[in-house]
């Protein structure tokens, strides 16, 4: 095993980047990705050619410094860990266990006390040398940016890894103020914060650290486009779309839901808002679509969608949510800025769907990916109510990993659980439960 840190190659000194308000919510929150390589890959050369790039990406080699409620970014004041450790085992043996969310020994060292005190790198890798193949694991801050943003950094370094020119990203220097200046305030937009107690984000605390099952399914190509075909009717709705109206009213039915509960996409604004892709950040805006006991897997994906075309016109939330915040402006105000929508502990599910981030190109020279997976889900890490949906690469279809309740979690495990979660959800009378309901 070894271990560098390593430092951005001529980084422009004195750079700041002034964080948005809502970004004090994602500071302890790490996200990231796995990326499996059948063909070898050189350590030092991405060391190397990573050290380079940083200079353009130096933020990413950042520390996070608190000025009462506001954060911001110091550009390359920090360094980024780099860990090299060998395995026993194959590369297919490490894509399994990442597959069934048992791949903690893929995971990058992170401590939770540094990210509390602010010392904790922003950025950390890890390359796993396999029998015959490699694991790269990289690990970001999610105040720094998106998962977006994460594959700006990759590609230009695997062009930087080869030696060829790589594209330079858009650091706001004030990210509150590029957003108020180029986001839609659309009249009918609500904000989707509220001011709320101690007791409520305790119970949100409670609520996201509680004991929880993950469970991930994996479904073909043929499955997804019978299963879009099914909930499409004569409304047009994605793939993605029609996967997550299914596993939430499956979800519901199985564990016995009658009470309305919101399902909460995450959705990359960048293009539909006409922000230019490059551009680092949180750039990630919500769509809660309520679903009722009478509700179907139908009529949840087409509400889905007519929500994520109106995105601008009319869901664009960031200018209303700012005037929440700009009227709670004190640290212990903003700590207890919650989201009005999403409630886990009411049974809502919030999505993150990452299969067209740019994924299936990522290749360092001849090293082409095989298969990929968010980090979280990888290390069986995602908080309850929590659900990704994502492309394996190479691997044909989509993955979904999602945690719920560890009861809830047992059953659908299940033969019976896996078949109604993975298309026999035409046995469930509408609005009813399953016989094994009353499971949470």
């Amino acid at each position: 095993m070894s271990r560098e840190l390593i430092r951005p190659m001529n980084a422009p000194s004195g750079a700041v980047t002034k964080c948005a308000p809502f970004e004090l919510g994602v500071r302890m929150l790490y996200t990231g990705i796995v990326v499996f390589f059948r063909d070898p890959l050189d350590a030092s050369r991405l060391a190397h050619s990573l050290a380079r790039v940083l200079q353009d990406f130096s933020i990413y080699a950042g520390k996070v410094v608190s000025h009462g409620a506001e954060l911001e970014i110091q550009h390359g004041t920090g360094t980024v860990p780099f860990e090299c450790v060998d395995s026993v085992l194959g590369i297919e043996d490490l894509e399994r266990a990442a597959r069934e969310g048992r791949g903690q020994m893929l995971d990058v060292r992170v401590s939770g006390l540094r990210r509390a005190l602010g010392t904790e790198a922003l950025l950390s890798l890890k390359l796993t040398r396999a029998r015959d193949g490699n694991v790269l694991s990289i690990g970001i801050n999610h105040v720094v940016g998106d998962l977006h943003s994460l594959m700006l950094l990759i590609h230009a370094w695997s062009h930087a890894y080869v030696d060829e020119p790589w594209s330079k990203p858009t650091l706001p220097p004030d990210r509150d103020a590029y957003l108020r200046a180029h986001m839609p305030n659309p009249p009918e937009a609500q904000a989707l914060v509220e001011i709320g107690s101690w007791r409520n984000l305790a119970g949100l605390v409670y609520a996201v650290n509680k004991p929880s099952k993950q469970v991930t399914l994996e479904f073909h190509t043929d499955e997804l486009v019978a299963l879009q075909s099914a909930l499409s009717g004569d409304r047009y709705i994605t793939v993605n779309d029609a996967l997550c109206a299914h596993i939430h009213c499956a979800l519901r039915r199985i564990a016995g839901k009658t009470q309305t509960t919101n399902l909460c996409l995450n959705v990359n604004y960048r293009r539909r808002v006409g922000i230019p892709d490059d551009v680092v950040g949180n750039l990630i805006g919500l769509v809660a679509q309520p679903v009722t006991a009478d509700d179907t897997p139908k009529t949840v994906a087409a509400g889905l969608r007519t929500k994520i075309e109106q995105y601008a016109s009319k869901y664009a939330d960031y200018q209303a949510s700012m005037r929440v915040f700009d009227a709670h402006p004190r640290l212990s105000q903003r700590m207890r800025i919650l989201s009005s929508v999403f409630d886990p502990l009411r049974g809502d599910m919030m999505v993150s769907s990452v299969d067209r981030s740019g994924t299936r190109g990522i290749s360092f020279g001849t090293a082409r990916a095989s298969m990929f997976c968010p980090i979280t889900a990888v290390t069986a890490k995602l908080p309850p109510n929590f659900m990704l949906a994502y492309d394996l690469g190479q691997r044909p279809g989509v993955a979904v990993s999602f945690t719920v309740e560890k009861k809830l979690g047992q059953h659908l495990q299940s033969r019976e659980g896996m078949e109604l979660l993975k298309g026999g959800l035409e046995k469930l009378e509408p609005g009813r439960p399953s016989s094994d309901a009353a499971l949470g």
